[in-house]
């Protein structure tokens, strides 16, 4: 996500400068590695601190038009101005500063999340021509694994890439049986819950967390009622959902630990009519996420790989989300599904316990 990209950026920006390997002879593009003066880095320091403690992409903005006008060829400020501009969903004036990173033949043009960006971008400005000619200089990056535009996660498995889909047969999936099992209970848990007068409201629902990827950036259209989060249950959410987490609860695939990262969340997901989640990729491929239809208004389609589906009520829709997707909303009222994220079949999740051990 590209918010998970830019966390922590002006910490090791001055490092970045300082340490990155040149390769000027390559540059097409003017951009060049420079250290930044102080009032850049300051700068870049404080457009870093708005995203990461306040979500506020406009004042970070603002923090980095000025630190471009300062230093236009800098590689660095240039590469993180862009990536704001494509979280604001400013695609188009984003896309000229990604694609001069990518040709400026530094470093940070050969980076997994600028690369992830540049990607990005031409599939949502549709410049299929241009993405099919950098491609094949994109694939052969050292160490990113990535076999199609199509599937471009922060982190590869490549054990996993062989006859990956953005749908996965859900089959023997056990999560998918569960949900599936209990989903006349799960649904009718919910409805109990839609009686309260505020359920719809921002006393349970918060901005999800990767709000930056919602058409039109405006994060109250996209909202989220965390059940399982950071290794721990909600007690509060799962006494409303109680059948969710007696359920899924203890599951390794949910809420266990693989290649040193957990799986994710347990939650709710209300997407408001309208509104549209722009194509993006998933962080790593070794977890598939599952949807449970709660209210389901027609007109609403995940679409993934080239492929689409819609959200029904009482069904589960697994997904790769390591594959490309997106979501439109074009029907009438809310949608809720009960979203999980946990591991693909073919992994071995560990305990917090023993992944614990084995750090020792």
């Amino acid at each position: 996500l590209l918010f998970c990209a830019m966390v922590g950026f002006a910490a090791a920006l001055t490092v970045f400068w300082l340490l990155i390997v040149r390769d000027d002879s390559a540059n097409l593009s003017g951009l060049r590695d420079e250290v930044p003066s102080s009032e850049v880095a300051v700068l870049v320091g404080d457009a870093d601190t708005a995203i990461r403690r306040k979500y506020n992409y406009t004042l970070a903005l603002e923090k980095l038009e000025i630190a471009v006008g300062l230093a236009p060829s800098n590689v660095a400020v240039v590469q993180f101005y862009a990536s704001v501009l494509l979280a604001m969903g400013r695609d188009e004036d984003a896309f000229p500063h990604l694609r001069s990173v990518f040709y400026s033949g530094v470093s940070v043009a050969r980076d997994s999340h600028f690369l992830q960006q540049f990607v990005l971008a031409l599939h949502r400005l549709g410049r299929d021509a241009e993405l099919s000619n950098v491609w094949p200089s994109i694939a052969k990056v050292p160490g990113l694994n990535w076999r199609t535009p199509l599937q471009c996660p922060d982190r590869v498995d490549p054990t996993l890439l062989e006859g990956a889909q953005p749908f996965p047969d859900s089959k023997g999936l056990r999560v998918v049986q569960v949900l599936s099992n209990s989903s006349d209970q799960i649904v009718a848990e919910f409805e109990n819950f839609r009686q309260q007068p505020d359920w719809n409201t921002s006393k349970y629902f918060r901005p999800n967390q990767d709000n930056d990827l919602v058409l039109g950036n405006e994060p109250s259209r996209w909202t989220e009622m965390l059940l399982f989060d950071k290794g721990s249950w909600d007690p509060v959410a799962c006494n409303a959902f109680a059948t969710v987490c007696n359920t899924l609860g203890g599951l390794r695939e949910v809420e266990g630990i693989v290649h040193g990262k957990r799986s994710g969340q347990v939650s709710l997901l209300k997407l408001e009519a309208g509104s549209n989640l722009v194509p993006h990729f998933g962080s790593v491929n070794w977890r598939y996420t599952a949807h449970l239809g709660l209210l389901t208004p027609s007109g609403v389609l995940m679409h993934a790989g080239g492929e689409s589906r819609p959200f029904v009520r009482g069904e589960v829709l697994v997904l790769d989300d390591s594959f490309l997707h997106s979501v439109v909303h074009a029907g009438i009222g809310p949608r809720v599904t009960l979203f999980v994220n946990f591991f693909h079949p073919d992994t071995k999740p560990l305990t917090h316990d023993e992944w614990l051990h084995r750090q020792m």
